[in-house]
């Protein structure tokens, strides 16, 4: 091969090795996480850094596309303990998942095992969703799927009852803001039934 080909094809692969870097470093993460082992599920969003809650794939507004909203520890009157976690959403995509504000968590567990799941939720002129699912790794079962733009002046409670099928090992909660509006979320808690 002679010299300028040589020249060219490397020329070219140093562009392709440019563009691709670069496009790395454009790709928005899907979510935001700090874990904290020692603090369980922290499903009454007790422990935080940097005013966010731990252990939770956090929907920020740095990671939510198109969408206007803030994410914020709130204290005022608190379902359980000091604090709920508090959305105010101007705008945003009803899709659900990584496109929409919310959040979600990933628990190890076992086929055939059955989990209580429950929500606490206050909602002013929104709508959210909450979706529960097992997945390991390589596939995914929806066993819930629930949306509500009731207005909740007061804590209401949510609560499933969701078995793990065969194949599956983690549980997955997710809960969505899918309309512009005020939503709450606090005590969140999963216990195994049988």
């Amino acid at each position: 091969m002679n010299s300028s080909k040589t020249k060219s094809i490397y020329s070219v692969l140093v562009a392709y090795a440019v563009a691709l870097f670069g496009l790395a470093g454009c790709v928005k993460p899907m979510s935001e996480q700090t874990l904290q082992p020692n603090a369980g599920l922290n499903g009454s969003f007790e422990a935080t850094n940097n005013q966010m809650p731990v252990n939770w794939l956090l929907y920020t507004p740095k990671t939510t596309p198109n969408a206007h909203f803030t994410m914020q520890i709130d204290t005022n009157n608190p379902k359980d303990g000091k604090q709920s976690l508090q959305f105010r959403v101007q705008d945003c995509r009803n899709t659900g998942g990584w496109l929409s504000p919310g959040f979600a968590q990933e628990l190890p567990v076992k086929p055939r095992e059955t989990y209580k799941i429950t929500f606490w939720i206050k909602n002013h002129q929104s709508q959210f969703q909450i979706k529960i699912s097992s997945t390991n790794g390589n596939k995914a079962h929806v066993g819930r799927l629930s949306r509500s733009n009731e207005e909740y002046t007061h804590w209401k409670e949510f609560t499933y009852e969701y078995t793990i099928p065969e194949g599956m090992d983690k549980l997955r909660l997710e809960a969505n803001i899918l309309k512009p509006g005020i939503t709450s979320f606090d005590a969140i808690s999963v216990e195994k039934v049988r």
